[in-house]
């Protein structure tokens, strides 16, 4: 890493930037104080690509404050002998859905967040699509995933009682060579295992979609897309979880470890 982290430091002093760089955890961490949010990017921007994993930006800048996360109001504390066999930390849908599926074992589960509320944060500003295994590199672990969560969802809504809708998604060619690209588009539908993949053409689109634009030249129908409600998913994961024998500790903040 020593390279990279030369290289790194070299790129800092093209810029004129004040900026230490230093190794941290297979990554490259930016230290320091800079005039201007222009140069908060280019550091981060000059340090990228160097052979390390990420590059953690920590600058200040001047003229701007830090962001300081919310803190909720102080509760009343939890009995220190209190002990659970999992803790899983933050209310959004990754960490309700775990706290779900944790039940089904003969464990004590705690979930700890932060917020007055579930899905408070990053999961309630989610767009609320179930995404077709389109997209993914084949072979990857994420195209595996994808497939298999896909597939998952209807059954997931039908226990939780979330509705759950499935419009299909439509790929629009904006010119007429980028259907040129149909060959490949087909064999990524079939790696990936997308079912029920349709070609409309321009008329079908029109016919489906009165009020689309003009400028399309067909496209490619995915049946698998849904729509699904973040918030309402997240709760149904969390509530459900409760009733399972979890314990959700809302206004609850973690501050390290011991």
């Amino acid at each position: 890493m020593a390279e990279g982290l030369a290289a790194v430091r070299s790129a800092l002093m093209r810029k004129n930037l004040n900026v230490d760089a230093n190794e941290w955890r297979n990554s490259v961490a930016l230290t320091g104080h800079v005039s201007s949010w222009e140069q908060y990017m280019e550091a981060g921007y000059a340090a990228a690509g160097k052979g390390y994993e990420a590059v953690v930006n920590d600058l200040t800048v001047e003229g701007v404050v830090p962001f300081k996360p919310s803190m909720p109001e102080p509760q009343n504390p939890i009995d220190p002998d209190t002990y659970f066999d999992a803790v899983v930390i933050g209310g959004g849908v990754i960490g309700s859905a775990i706290a779900r599926e944790l039940t089904r074992w003969d464990i004590t589960v705690a979930l700890l967040e932060k917020e007055n509320d579930l899905a408070m944060q990053t999961s309630s500003r989610n767009d609320g699509m179930v995404h077709p295994p389109f997209a993914v590199t084949p072979g990857s672990k994420k195209a595996h995933y994808n497939q298999r969560g896909n597939k998952m969802f209807a059954q997931t809504a039908r226990e939780l009682g979330v509705s759950l809708e499935w419009p299909g998604m439509l790929m629009l060619f904006s010119n007429p060579w980028q259907r040129a690209f149909l060959p490949a588009i087909w064999q990524r539908i079939k790696q990936n295992e997308v079912c029920g993949a349709e070609f409309w053409n321009r008329q079908r689109v029109f016919k489906m979609e009165p009020n689309i634009t003009a400028d399309q030249h067909g496209g490619v129908f995915l049946p698998d897309s849904g729509i699904v409600s973040p918030y309402q998913l997240t709760v149904a994961f969390g509530e459900n979880a409760v009733q399972n024998g979890a314990t959700v500790l809302l206004n609850t903040v973690v501050t390290g470890f011991q």
